[in-house]
Parts: C-alpha cells; sequence; structure tokens
C-alpha cells in the first residue's frame, strides 16, 4: 500500500462516526423505527444498497433492542413484495404495514407517519433511545415530544434540517456504513429487496414524470436489473434497468 492509499484509509477512518454512534447505544433499550418508503428512495437516489439484514444484526448485536420496526405501505397484489416482508419478519423485524391507496388520477396514498408516531409515544417508557431512520421532517414534532434520547439516521442531502437539529444526535448513513453495508456475501434476502419497490406516499416524492414511471402500480412495470458489457472496454460490466415490456390487462 503506498503514502496515497495511506492518507485515503486514514482520511475514511476519520470521517467514519460508527465509534460515536456506538458510545451513544452500546447496551441500551433500543427502538429503531424505519420509514421504509423515505429511506428506501433517499437510498435509490444516493445509489446506497441498503442491507437490511446487516442492519438487523448490527442493532441486535450492539444494543438491547426493545423493536425493529419496518414501517411500510404495500401494494395488497403484489405477491413478490408481500413474500419480501415475509422474509424480513422471518428474520426478526417486526413488519407494520397497510395497503396504499390508488385514487383515479393514478396518484398513490400510502403515509405510514401516524403508526410510528402512535407506536413511538405507546411505547416510550419502554427504550432509553429511540433511533429514527428516516429523512422526513413531519416527525420533527415527534421527536420535540420525547423525553428520550433521540437520533435520526438518515441520508445526506435527503433529510430535513429541522429534523436533524430537533434531535439529540444525527448520522448521516454514509458516516456509519457499518450499519447498514455488510462486507459478507449478499444472501437471497438482500438479493430480493433489489427487485421491488417498496411504495411511497407522492405527497413527498418529486413531481417528475420518469420517477413517477418508477412508482407505478403494476408489478409488470416494476424496474428489474440486468447487465451489458461496456462496448469501450469489454472487461467492464454495467448494471442498467430496464423496464419490463410485458403489458398489464385494463
Amino acid at each position: 500500500m503506498n503514502l496515497k492509499d495511506n492518507e485515503t484509509k486514514s482520511r475514511g477512518f476519520k470521517n467514519d462516526l460508527t465509534h460515536r454512534l456506538l458510545e451513544l447505544i452500546k447496551n441500551q433499550r433500543v427502538y429503531v423505527a424505519i420509514d421504509a418508503a423515505n429511506l428506501y428512495y433517499a437510498a435509490l437516489k444516493a445509489k446506497m444498497h441498503l442491507n437490511f439484514e446487516q442492519i438487523y444484526n448490527w442493532f441486535n448485536k450492539n444494543t438491547k433492542y426493545v423493536e425493529l420496526g419496518f414501517y411500510t405501505a404495500y401494494n395488497a397484489e403484489d405477491q413478490k413484495q408481500i413474500e419480501f416482508l415475509e422474509r424480513l419478519e422471518e428474520y426478526g423485524y417486526k413488519i407494520i404495514k397497510k395497503p396504499i391507496k390508488i385514487f383515479q388520477n393514478h396518484k398513490v396514498k400510502g403515509n405510514i407517519d401516524i403508526e410510528i408516531t402512535v407506536d413511538i409515544l405507546r411505547r416510550e417508557s419502554e427504550f432509553d433511545v429511540f433511533v429514527l431512520m428516516s429523512g422526513d421532517g413531519d416527525f420533527s414534532y415527534l421527536i420535540k415530544a420525547l423525553t428520550k434520547t433521540t437520533i435520526v439516521l438518515g441520508v445526506g442531502g435527503f433529510t430535513s434540517y429541522d429534523l436533524h437539529q430537533m434531535a439529540d444526535n444525527y448520522f448521516f448513513l454514509d458516516r456509519v456504513s457499518a450499519v447498514w453495508r455488510s462486507r459478507k456475501n449478499v444472501t437471497e434476502l438482500s438479493k430480493t429487496q433489489e427487485k421491488y419497490i417498496i411504495f411511497i406516499d407522492q405527497i413527498d416524492y418529486p413531481d417528475k414524470p420518469e420517477e413517477k414511471k418508477l412508482l407505478t402500480l403494476q408489478p409488470a412495470r416494476l424496474t428489474t436489473a440486468r447487465t451489458k458489457i461496456n462496448t469501450k472496454n469489454p472487461k467492464v460490466k454495467l448494471k442498467v434497468s430496464k423496464q419490463n415490456t410485458s403489458k398489464t390487462k385494463q
């Protein structure tokens, strides 16, 4: 390893704040609430692959967790998505879900904020630290109301300023990558999660046609991944997306 590599590695350690997060939650009673839609969208835009097995394992190892709640809206007609949520539940997550609502203008509603808020307020006496994995500023009022230690984990550039200012501590996920990025081989559960989109309340979603297309309700249009060869450099493989061209029955 040359001097430049050493400097880069050293810089990486300095920027990593996992040790600071550990100091705050080690062996504490922790309630983790994952706002799945908000977190998934932010990670997608930031090109971060969140390994939900790693997230569970990390909190299970380092805390006396009370609950790891995975809050999400879902498409009741999408069996693959239901299977994915079932596998998360089998792994150890508590799945809190509700069906999405589809309006005549094709907008999707699947806001799960109330469920998170009610659960946290109802169970506040059971935990010492509340960890919210979301960037949604609507949770600022909840954070303000809590008497316990609050920590926000969000994606940089997609986390509300009011939210992380209200929390006792906040960390951007790229600074605590040990929480969500596994160095081990990706398992079948993690492979499955990338194939299916967690539906998002479009009030919080940018009003762009190409991104609305990504949120389409029809399983036939879900984005899948394929690999193609870079013609300029045949040794380099690029991961690109394609649309399933099968038509949905009207």
